[in-house]
């Protein structure tokens, strides 16, 4: 099971640092680790934690990083984001099938 958002804030205070300045290491806004405990979904910032605590990113959020031993490297569990897809899909796409439906009519 994960670490609780109490659990992993308790433990870098213990540490002697806050989230706003592990974000702020990390490059990323000051508010964005704490954006990752309220659920929101941020690879970079949740990377972050992980960092700071010394611990792998599937341990801390195991709903979001599946376990894998053949990777050394935690990725989210969602694919792509459907948009860009779509957007790929919709530049192939001519409309030469249209045409030729009503050449055949």
């Amino acid at each position: 099971m994960g670490w609780d958002r109490h659990e992993i804030v308790a433990e870098v205070h213990r540490r002697g640092s806050t989230l706003e300045k592990i974000s702020q290491a990390a490059g990323l806004t000051r508010t964005a680790c704490s954006c990752v405990l309220a659920g929101r979904r941020w690879p970079r910032a949740e990377q972050a934690l992980a960092d700071f605590l010394d611990v792998p990113v599937s341990t801390l959020f195991p709903d979001r990083y599946p376990r894998r031993d053949s990777d050394s490297v935690s990725r989210p569990a969602q694919g792509r984001r459907r948009n860009r897809r779509r957007g790929a899909r919709a530049a192939v796409r001519q409309p030469v099938a249209r045409v030729e439906r009503r050449r055949a009519a």
